[in-house]
């Protein structure tokens, strides 16, 4: 699975606030209250595939972002595509963000 970093979006989820930003190199968060404590989502964007289904390069996607990232929350699908060798379906391929709480930092 390739995994591809671009515009993060950043919630607070206590204040229901929510942006975005970009820094060269990746990406990071910006907290609307630098000195609260309050929770801080990130979203990050993979491709993943599977030769058997869509379910499984879902599955993928999750397993493989669950190797360095804790307390995901939620995978958001944004794209599709099917990979086709002699009319049959041999790949399914997807773009999907990736949704997780940071740990405060202090």
């Amino acid at each position: 699975m390739k995994v591809r970093y671009d515009v993060a979006s950043h919630c607070d989820l206590r204040a229901g606030s929510c942006g975005t930003t970009r820094e060269q190199g990746g990406s990071r968060l910006l907290s609307k209250r630098e000195n609260d404590m309050s929770s801080i989502a990130k979203v990050i964007e993979v491709i993943a595939e599977s030769d058997k289904s869509w379910d499984d390069a879902v599955k993928n996607a999750l397993a493989e972002a669950a190797r360095t990232v804790d307390d995901i929350k939620e995978i958001w699908v944004s794209s599709m595509k099917a990979i086709v060798e002699n009319n049959q379906v041999v790949r399914y391929r997807l773009t999907a963000k990736i949704t997780f709480v940071l740990k405060p930092t202090r």
